[in-house]
């Protein structure tokens, strides 16, 4: 495993390439307070792994997105490969499906027509 390269005051979207990405779901342990929270993952190529919580709201037959801001995971490792980085995540408690189709740059997407249906859980 490589090394974590640390986030520059720009865009942590800029400066490598995005290497995988998902939508999580995280069951809190009662010491870090406990509830569940969900989001998405992007890992970049360098090896930083950013989060950011948030989801959709469905209403009328209709999605919308909403997102906080991106930031860096502290405790990766740097894995860089995909396949590894679901079984890291995995292990540690994170449930993984297929991202979300909004943009990566979006922080509020919709509303965008549709039905609720379960994501492909990875």
């Amino acid at each position: 495993m490589t090394k974590a390269a640390r986030l520059t005051p720009e865009d942590p979207l800029q400066g490598a390439a995005m290497a995988g990405r998902w939508t999580f779901g995280y069951d809190m342990p009662d010491e870090l307070g406990g509830g569940f929270v969900c989001g998405e993952l992007p890992l970049r190529s360098d090896g930083i792994l950013l989060r950011r919580y948030g989801g959709s709201t469905y209403r009328t037959g209709q999605f919308t997105w909403n997102f906080q801001p991106w930031e860096q995971v502290t405790w990766w490792t740097g894995e860089t490969n995909p396949q590894q980085a679901i079984a890291i995540l995995k292990c540690r408690g994170y449930d993984l499906c297929e991202p979300d189709p909004i943009p990566i740059d979006e922080s509020t997407y919709g509303p965008v027509p549709g039905e609720p249906n379960a994501g492909k859980h990875l």
